[in-house]
């Protein structure tokens, strides 16, 4: 019973520190640059838009989340309104080179969102947090 007790918890150890291993090497390899971010006029929550890269075998998609004003964004973290694939071919682009997208606060409760409708969304939210999201063509 004893050699089973041990095998376990040298089982444990082992698993927990190859985790650990793992993930040191591959975690964390995205990186996300903000392009801007935008307080509302109540100053509860802020949009930001930004570029999301993880690595050399992807491309740059363009995000955007809505987050409490006293949140940050981490790298780890992938937009929750707004996300444009890394395959865009148009012909508006950021200077990270995503796709170009504009937003702005309509009201505390709505904002607008521009982007080139021929790129390819994952994500696309008309509400968050209460919050109404319209979307219009990039001009």
């Amino acid at each position: 019973m004893r050699k089973i007790y041990y095998g376990l918890i040298i089982g444990f150890a082992l698993l927990t520190l190859m985790w650990t291993c793992m993930n040191s090497v591959f975690g964390g390899m995205c990186g996300n640059q903000i392009i801007t971010e935008q307080l509302s006029s109540d100053k509860k929550y802020k949009i930001i838009v930004f570029v999301r890269d993880c690595g050399a075998t992807t491309g740059f998609s363009t995000q955007v989340s809505i987050l409490r004003n006293d949140k940050k964004l981490g790298d780890d973290d992938s937009g929750n309104v707004l996300t444009i694939s890394d395959h865009y071919y148009g012909n508006k682009y950021n200077k990270y080179g995503g796709a170009d997208v504009k937003s702005e606060w309509v009201t505390n409760k709505k904002i607008l969102i521009r982007f080139d409708n021929k790129a390819e969304t994952r994500i696309k939210e008309n509400e968050i947090k209460g919050i109404e999201i319209v979307y219009k063509e990039i001009r």
